[in-house]
């Protein structure tokens, strides 16, 4: 769950972290429950009423992104064709076409 901090002077409610963050108020939320630092937690009826420290919010989504980026010049999973659907010189050509080997010819 979230972890409580200290409240300080930077401390915002769900709305005004996400504003400061560009994000929605959802998805500050979404993050308080994914591990992100929460200075408090507290019940109003039906909802909760949370308070987040900015900068700490800020330096965790910038280390949660680090964590999970990938680099972008890697491919998951080589191209898959079913099979019976080109011929061998066909699908030579469009392997080529995808990896940026030759221009699709018109």
């Amino acid at each position: 769950m979230a972890k409580h901090r200290k409240r300080t002077r930077k401390s915002a409610n769900a709305s005004e972290t996400a504003k400061f963050l560009g994000v929605e108020a959802s998805t500050v939320i979404d993050w308080a429950k994914r591990g992100c630092p929460v200075v408090s937690q507290e019940p109003v009826g039906q909802k909760t009423r949370w308070v987040f420290d900015v900068a700490a919010v800020k330096e965790w989504r910038r280390e949660n992104l680090a964590r999970h980026e990938k680099p972008r010049n890697e491919f998951k999973k080589p191209l898959s064709l079913p099979k019976g659907l080109m011929g061998k010189e066909e699908e030579h050509r469009f392997r080529r076409t995808i990896e940026g080997l030759i221009r699709p010819s018109d």
